[in-house]
């Protein structure tokens, strides 16, 4: 089971160790994360992506504009917490 975040354009999710932002939003089913220190990929509901080792992220499904619904699948021991606007971890 996936876990599924709603997110806009510049907000941070902490993988584990690594910090990714969602960097664009083009549409509710497509747009760009980028993993500190690495280059932007893009993310649609096409197919998952693996942002880190063993993390596939996709587009879920549609939301109200500007922000994007982030499906996560991951091992259970690989923590996933959204970030909020200051860095500090939320939830």
């Amino acid at each position: 089971m996936a876990l599924v975040l709603s997110l806009r354009e510049g907000d941070q999710v902490r993988i584990g160790d690594v910090i990714a932002s969602v960097t664009a939003v083009r549409a509710h089913d497509d747009f760009d994360m980028t993993v500190v220190g690495d280059r932007p990929r893009a993310i649609t509901d096409r197919r998952a992506t693996e942002i880190v080792d063993d993390v596939f992220v996709s587009a879920g499904p549609r939301i109200s504009a500007g922000f994007v619904r982030v499906a996560f699948e991951a091992p259970r021991d690989i923590r996933i917490v959204r970030e909020d606007r200051e860095g500090s971890l939320v939830g």
